[in-house]
């Protein structure tokens, strides 16, 4: 089933895309199988031919998931050993 973008859809998507690029720096630091089931939770994500098109696979709540899930993997990673130091703290 596709979904058509809604504006509140279309915010998440533009989360989406900021927490993504900030996660996947953070990823040498994850375990092999924690970038394995990145990759998997990655490939889900609406491809920028189906945004273009307005229509996507995953509903609003579906988004919402996605996006919470999202954020949880990022804050794990920058908590980890190695992860990246606060700003100011060298």
């Amino acid at each position: 089933m596709k979904y058509l973008i809604s504006p509140d859809s279309h915010n998440i998507l533009d989360d989406l895309d900021v927490l993504e690029a900030e996660t996947r720096p953070l990823l040498y630091v994850a375990s092999p199988d924690a970038r394995v089931e990145w990759e998997k939770f990655e490939s889900r994500f609406p491809s920028a031919g189906e945004i273009r098109e307005g229509f996507i696979a995953l509903s609003n709540p579906e988004l919402h998931e996605m996006r919470a899930k999202v954020r949880r993997f990022r804050d794990i990673l920058s908590n980890q050993p190695g992860g990246p130091l606060p700003i100011g703290r060298f």
